[in-house]
């Protein structure tokens, strides 16, 4: 499950009169090296909401911040030397900057991979996107910065195979899971479940075609679709699931220790798989999880060595919660929308937190 109805899309591009806005806004920050007010570095992209609502908390708790939009990362002049071992940049044709060790926290937000330079084309512009790419990996895994999160870690958290280990050793309810290429084993796995399964990617089920892009989310299959087309799973491995019936679905997003969990569900049932996936018509409602509940889920993203993370929980007809998965650098916005949470004002106040230790 993921929160869809409001999740950036990478190839979405905001009108040049913005960017050009944004650029002068960042020319103008007086971000300076010594200033008492905490400094939140956010990379990110041109469109994203939830960059948007950050800057605007951060501005409100009189915090400054500095963004990078990976997209204009050319407008930038970037050094980091051995001596100093600190990363600073300056915008071009101007005297603002910082050195990003400064920072309080740094927010890797939602950042697209590093494009050319636009003086250059072809493979020259090829070059220097990927030196600048391998410079950024080479900032999210400095020592000494505080990274909300770091590039290494999202990895990790976000492989599936992992969370459900990690969740059912820390007493999370999962569902039946089997990851196989193997068409003998994908029937057997069905035969043995006596339920229909759902078949959902392990990426981002984003399929690239000539007229742009297919997305595809989770299926219901039946043991008969599965044993017709079980000679296709030889291809890749596919993640087969249990089925859960389910009455509603729970997004619980972790900021900072801090648990919020929102319930919602269709106003009219219906047979679809990820309900975070509709735009509409759902119903939202905040609820309180119960304290031993939230201690797991804590301890699941404190394993992980994260401060922020969204897990997807189904609950099923019976009323237990179903751990489906992890997102850990998951959309919130959109409950901030439906429901008032102030999640924003509560991850301004993650990022500016002094620093407890040291992360890569």
């Amino acid at each position: 499950m993921r929160g869809a109805s409001l999740d950036e899309r990478s190839s979405t591009r905001l009108p040049d009169a913005v960017v050009e806005a944004r650029i002068a806004n960042v020319d103008a920050s007086p971000v300076v090296k010594g200033l008492s007010e905490p400094l939140v570095v956010i990379i990110t992209q041109r469109f994203d909401p939830h960059a948007d609502v950050v800057e605007a908390a951060l501005a409100r708790s009189s915090a400054q911040s500095f963004r990078i939009d990976i997209e204009d990362a050319h407008r930038f002049l970037f050094n980091w030397d051995s001596e100093s071992q600190g990363v600073s940049l300056t915008s071009i044709g101007s005297d603002h900057g910082l050195t990003i060790n400064d920072a309080a926290s740094c927010y890797y937000r939602r950042p697209v991979g590093a494009v050319g330079h636009p003086a250059l084309t072809g493979p020259s512009a090829s070059f220097t996107a990927r030196e600048m790419q391998k410079f950024l990996e080479g900032i999210y895994c400095l020592p000494g910065l505080r990274w909300i999160s770091s590039p290494v870690s999202l990895w990790n958290a976000g492989a599936k195979p992992g969370q459900l280990v990690i969740a059912k050793r820390l007493g999370l309810d999962i569902p039946r899971t089997a990851i196989t290429s193997n068409p003998g084993k994908a029937v057997k796995f069905a035969q043995a479940l006596g339920t229909d399964m759902v078949v959902k990617p392990l990426d981002s089920g984003t399929l690239d075609v000539a007229s742009g892009s297919l997305e595809f989310s989770a299926r219901r299959l039946t043991l008969f679709e599965l044993v017709r087309d079980a000679s296709s799973i030889s291809l890749a491995p596919t993640l087969l699931q249990e089925y859960i019936q389910k009455r509603s679905e729970v997004r619980v997003t972790v900021i900072g220790g801090d648990v919020h969990a929102v319930e919602f569900e269709p106003r009219d049932l219906e047979e679809t798989i990820d309900w975070s996936q509709l735009h509409s018509g759902l119903e939202y409602r905040v609820i309180l999880l119960p304290e031993d509940l939230q201690t797991r889920i804590r301890k699941f993203v404190t394993w992980y060595g994260l401060e922020f993370s969204a897990l997807d929980f189904a609950r099923s007809t019976s009323g237990d919660l179903i751990f489906l998965e992890n997102n850990p650098n998951g959309a919130w916005y959109w409950l901030e929308l439906e429901t008032g949470l102030p999640l924003s004002d509560r991850m301004a106040e993650l990022l500016t937190r002094p620093r407890l230790a040291a992360t890569c």
